[in-house]
């Protein structure tokens, strides 16, 4: 079993972002793969969506012909609505909420749902799971801590911009 940590920032919002990704193992404790990235020009959500696709994508290519099942552990409940639920009627209406607006991020979520796709077929499981942000759970704080350090990368970073 593997367990996907996700998590992106956007200092401020609409503005520099970072995201990063931790990958883990239930049975073999000192297994850690994490990368990291920026976007100088970005927003929260989709520095969310880049981290947690980012992480597929590696586990898809580097992980997944060794592995069973796939826990994806996320602090956006928006990642994770889309994820479970909300894009199979996207698809279904063409990429259009049910208001008619097209959905945001489109692009992303695309290759999201691919990527799900992917790791549907090659996995006994694909399962999602929860995790309060910033409130000490170990991968999700140091996924948020390496999405920030990302974001200094892109600027000079003050105080102010936390």
């Amino acid at each position: 079993m593997y367990f996907l940590y996700a998590d992106g920032s956007c200092r401020p919002n609409r503005g520099v972002g970072g995201w990063a990704f931790v990958i883990k193992r239930d049975d073999e404790p000192e297994f850690e793969v994490s990368l990291s990235g920026n976007n100088p020009s970005s927003t929260n959500n989709r520095m969310e969506l880049t981290a947690a696709l980012e992480g597929m994508k590696h586990f898809g290519r580097c992980l997944a012909a060794t592995a069973a099942e796939l826990t994806i552990c996320l602090d956006s409940k928006y990642v994770l609505g889309g994820m479970e639920s909300w894009s199979v009627d996207w698809i279904k209406q063409g990429w259009k909420k049910k208001n008619g607006k097209p959905v945001l991020n489109d692009d992303l979520w695309k290759e999201i749902v691919a990527e799900l796709d992917y790791l549907r077929r090659e996995l006994n499981s694909v399962k999602f799971e929860h995790t309060h942000g910033h409130s000490g759970h170990e991968w999700n704080s140091k996924c948020d801590r390496l999405a920030f350090k990302e974001t200094k990368k892109c600027t000079k970073y003050s105080p102010d911009m936390a």
